[in-house]
């Protein structure tokens, strides 16, 4: 049955459309594993300049087999080639896929098969990696690069992981992110599932083995955790929370891929280890064994991680530690795509896509984190994945980790403007709520907002401004991006959908045009009247909200009275601060929201 597009991909074939029309020619898409990413780059093939040729860029060899599949199963007239190895593309083919280490490197002379010209669209899966040399040298011959950008073409990055390792900005590639749906976006909209995440704590000691930023070393970890009672541990928690399901670990090396598959063997459930020298033939068996479910666990280290599609995989198993973030969101995603059988696209709406999932035989993935005695901070975890301490420690009762841990900190951080990267218990953020006092400066514009406008942006995090227009029921939020620019959406509050309107280099820029936006779009006359009202006396109604929603932090004075409306003057009890009709509103919408 052919695919539909999902409302977010026709999003973002729309918006790379709109930036091509604006001159933005080299565009970064951040979509979570899982999104369909290649599916939207066959769709924009089709629906822009579909008379021209496309190149899609690649780096594993399993990406460019997937990619031509995708490309064929969309179009079956098209002539998809692959340039790779011993295969040679064809110069009367429609696209062509080609590996980036056959075309770039050094002295290969393949790349020179191709005229610059001939390709107008040029699509990068993984484009985290697109600002090493080897694509960089690619991606300038073609005319897209940047040190050669011709008017003409347009570059497409595909990523879910924006953030280097190495902390190189992609921004030395890409002019604009273009859109961005991260893994909270996918769970929060029923295109991926919620995890349950157990922690099992090993006790085995690896703070003495050597490790470098991201990573550990092979052979000391290797020796350190590829032990008996480690191992049977694994074993011992697949039976408990996974038997009969089918489940990917993620190993410290090689050598322990193949110690865990002989070992789940020899109880009973089959294993099979898929690594770098396994040879296509087998590969292609086990993995066919393991979709159709008469191989139960697969074992890998380091190939498993991208290019890898298998919907009914239940639980992930990180059997090796973490250190970086980009791995641990590859990883995490070979998991979170809902079964097959929950038939998501036929459901019309979020809330009958997030039943579908909850009714279907994989409700959530199981994320089965082993864990050992690490230095603190120094590994990634599913909390890291959210922004949050990577040593949060997850209540044993929660089944959902989004809906019960994510989405209620989140709420929390928005509400109560609390930095929560330092906390590692759930316990101890209720604590911090319930005795922190209101944070009168987040309630107010900062001066960096007061430079570029009259109007009240308030900072909601470190990163972002927002500004609400109640009687539509809609913000402008402006937030900076990996790129270190700035993004002006427009928000719907009642369903959360935001659009992207467009992207700046400053802060000033995104503020005008979002003054602008609203001056066209929405009531603004209050705002423009703002900073005369600001400063007026508390009306009856804010009064009475205000003492019932602080209820002890606000002081009434009985003997002041505003001059204008005759009300009590208010207080706040703990800063002393005179609260006027101004910081009364942004009072009240911190705590009912919008």
């Amino acid at each position: 049955m052919h695919k539909r597009l999902r409302d977010y991909q026709t999003e973002t074939i729309r918006q790379l459309k709109e930036n091509f029309d604006r001159k933005i020619q080299r565009n970064l898409c951040v979509l979570s594993t899982g999104m369909g990413k290649t599916f939207i780059a066959t769709e924009f093939h089709k629906q822009f300049k579909p008379d021209e040729k496309t190149l899609f860029l690649v780096d594993r060899k399993e990406l460019a087999y997937q990619a031509k599949e995708a490309f064929v199963e969309s179009d079956p007239t098209l002539s998809v080639g692959i340039e790779m190895n011993v295969h040679q593309a064809k110069k009367t083919n429609d696209v062509v896929i080609a590996s980036v280490h056959t075309i770039g490197r050094k002295g290969s002379y393949r790349i020179g098969k191709f005229e610059p010209n001939e390709f107008k669209k040029i699509i990068v899966d993984e484009a985290h990696m697109s600002v090493s040399d080897i694509f960089v040298r690619c991606l300038n011959y073609l005319g897209v690069g940047p040190d050669n950008l011709e008017k003409d073409k347009i570059l497409i990055g595909l990523t879910a992981t924006p953030n280097r390792t190495d902390g190189i900005p992609l921004g030395r590639i890409y002019d604009t992110m273009a859109v961005k749906y991260d893994l909270g976006f996918g769970i929060r909209s029923g295109w991926l599932t919620d995890l349950d995440v157990y922690t099992v704590n090993t006790k085995v000691d690896i703070r003495n083995v050597k490790s470098t930023k991201t990573e550990y070393d092979l052979k000391e970890l290797t020796e350190a955790i590829n032990i008996q009672k480690r191992n049977e541990i694994i074993l011992k928690t697949y039976l408990e929370q996974s038997s009969g399901e089918s489940a990917i670990v993620y190993c410290a090396s090689v050598k322990h891929a193949h110690t865990l598959a002989e070992l789940f063997c020899t109880h009973g459930v089959e294993a099979r280890c898929i690594e770098a020298n396994t040879l296509d033939i087998e590969r292609k068996e086990y993995i066919d064994g393991y979709k159709k479910g008469d191989i139960k666990v697969l074992m890998n280290y380091a190939t498993l991680t991208t290019g890898f599609n298998a919907p009914e995989t239940s639980t992930i198993i990180l059997a090796r530690p973490i250190k970086s973030d980009l791995l641990i969101r590859q990883i995490i995603g070979r998991g979170v795509r809902p079964s097959e059988f929950a038939f998501v696209d036929q459901a019309k709406t979020v809330e009958q896509r997030l039943k579908h999932i909850e009714k279907s035989i994989k409700p959530a993935c199981k994320v089965v984190d082993i864990h050992d005695i690490v230095d603190e901070g120094t590994i990634c975890s599913v909390a890291s994945l959210f922004g949050f301490n990577a040593d949060l420690e997850i209540p044993k009762e929660q089944t959902k980790f989004f809906k019960q841990v994510v989405e209620p900190i989140e709420q929390v951080i928005k509400e109560q403007n609390i930095d929560v990267k330092h906390i590692k218990n759930i316990d101890d953020l209720h604590l911090i709520i319930k005795k922190k006092p209101v944070n009168i400066k987040s309630l107010h514009p900062t001066e960096e907002v007061k430079d570029h406008t009259d109007r009240s942006w308030l900072p909601t995090t470190d990163n972002q401004y927002e500004i609400v227009y109640g009687k539509e029921k809609q913000s402008l939020i402006i937030e900076r991006n990996s790129l270190d620019k700035y993004d002006l959406y427009v928000v719907d509050n009642a369903t959360g959908i935001g659009k992207k309107l467009q992207e700046f280099n400053d802060l000033g820029g995104a503020i005008k045009l979002g003054d602008e936006y609203a001056d066209q779009h929405f009531d603004t006359t209050f705002e423009k009247n703002r900073e005369e009202w600001e400063t007026k006396g508390v009306s009856p109604a804010q009064k009475k909200l205000l003492v019932q929603l602080y209820k002890g932090g606000i002081r009434v004075d009985r003997f002041k009275r505003y001059d204008d409306t005759e009300v009590p003057v208010l207080y706040f009890r703990k800063t002393g601060e005179r609260v006027d009709a101004g910081l009364a509103d942004r009072l009240i919408k911190q705590r009912i929201g919008k």
